[in-house]
């Protein structure tokens, strides 16, 4: 084995390491954004039944995750839904935006954050 191969496998062990360790803590987040808003954490971890209760938690109206399955459409709702998630955490539009683009790393934020639910805005 020489020295590139070693370098090249350390480097892509380091990245699934990281990529892991990523993904462990945007599990964590949501799991903490669910139990803030009153919601069992464990719901965080299944697939559309987790989108279903976030659209619940920032909207009021659960059923409008479905709206993202159709095209242009889901621009317009999930940014709708960003802002209305930041808005049920007390936040402004500043927040709501880093929500629409940065979705895993602002529900770290939230989750962890000394921010509280304070319901879904009607």
């Amino acid at each position: 084995m020489n020295m590139e191969q070693l370098v090249g496998g350390f480097s892509g062990s380091l990245t699934l390491i990281i990529t892991i360790g990523f993904w462990v803590l945007g599990i964590a987040g949501r799991w903490k954004v669910f139990e803030k808003a009153g919601k069992e954490g464990w719901k965080s971890l299944i697939p559309f039944y987790s989108s279903y209760c976030l659209y619940d938690i920032a909207l009021g109206r659960g059923w409008m995750f479905l709206l993202g399955f159709i095209p242009l459409v889901n621009i317009c709702i999930g940014a709708y839904y960003s802002f209305s998630m930041a808005l049920a955490f007390g936040r402004g539009l500043g927040t709501g935006i880093l929500l629409f683009f940065f979705e895993d790393i602002m529900m770290i934020v939230l989750g962890f954050g000394d921010y509280e639910y304070q319901g879904p805005e009607r």
